[in-house]
């Protein structure tokens, strides 16, 4: 099959998180909503799961809302957030390197009147915060910039962004899009200085079509979804408890191999940079001896 070389897009579901995940697959089968065993079963995995991510990202004041990924945790807080804030204004402030996931989702609000306006890239120096900072004025209701981008693998100083929005622009609410930073860099909820922070499973070896948006306490977008009172009434729809349980145990086991991990790919990367010239010397040579 070769080497893959294609983790930033989906990652090999790990045995720890498949063994996780299995009996909910199986025998403990149950609807969460459900007042018998097996549904109460189900429940209380959802809550554990919650409880993991809250002990590995946040500090424990905050909410977490399951959601079928990461797409839909971003959609989720852009237009939930930017709705649920509307009273105090329609500006909306994204970064120029957004996913789709938040940059689709941010024009869409055009339609309902709302300005979006997009933070440059300083030369050299990554974002651009004094433009930020002109960007923001009192009927900001929304910026969102992502903690590590998704094809560059550019790190964001996200902390700083979070500082200038609750400054400068009070009624304003901050989400980052952490998909592609848990597991890569050090990330918390609190250091982020957000108030939503969106995760998705199967970046960090858990499985697909499973999500999560972090809440600051207070903070509560507007559902896009409707028709029951799962997740706070956030986010209705029969949960996917297998999935679930695979995202908390993905999340701890990211969490706790970052450090390791990290360092791994500083050496790969290192070796890489040492290596690739002599491949492509030798290439090279290899070419012009053919054409000889």
């Amino acid at each position: 099959m070769g080497i893959y070389l294609d983790n930033a897009a989906t990652t090999r579901l790990s045995p720890a998180v498949q063994a996780a995940m299995a009996p909910y697959l199986d025998e403990r089968f149950g609807n969460a909503s459900s007042r018998h065993p097996l549904g109460i079963s189900s429940a209380e995995a959802i809550e554990k799961a919650r409880e993991e991510i809250l002990g590995a990202l946040g500090q424990g004041t905050e909410t977490v809302v399951f959601t079928a990924g990461g797409t839909e945790a971003n959609n989720l807080a852009v237009l939930g957030l930017a709705r649920a804030r509307k009273r105090f204004g329609r500006h909306v402030i994204i970064g120029s390197t957004e996913h789709p996931a938040v940059r689709d989702a941010a024009y869409a609000l055009t339609d309902e009147g709302f300005q979006i306006d997009e933070v440059r890239m300083a030369r050299g120096q990554g974002l651009d915060l004094d433009h930020l900072s002109a960007l923001l004025r009192e009927d900001t209701v929304l910026v969102a910039q992502m903690a590590v981008n998704n094809e560059f693998g550019s790190v964001y100083p996200v902390h700083e962004v979070g500082q200038l929005v609750r400054s400068r622009a009070p009624k304003a609410r901050f989400h980052v899009d952490a998909v592609q930073a848990v597991g890569k860099v050090p990330i918390t909820f609190t250091a982020t200085g957000a108030h939503s922070l969106a995760l998705s499973g199967h970046k960090i070896h858990g499985p697909k079509g499973s999500g999560a948006l972090m809440l600051e306490a207070g903070t509560r977008p507007k559902p896009l979804f409707f028709g029951g009172s799962q997740e706070y009434g956030i986010r209705s729809g029969t949960e996917n408890v297998a999935g679930i349980v695979g995202l908390g145990r993905a999340v701890v086991d990211a969490v706790s191999a970052q450090p390791q991990a990290t360092a791994r790919m500083g050496e790969l990367r290192t070796r890489l940079a040492e290596e690739l010239p002599r491949v492509i010397q030798g290439a090279c040579v290899l070419e012009a001896e053919g054409g000889a």
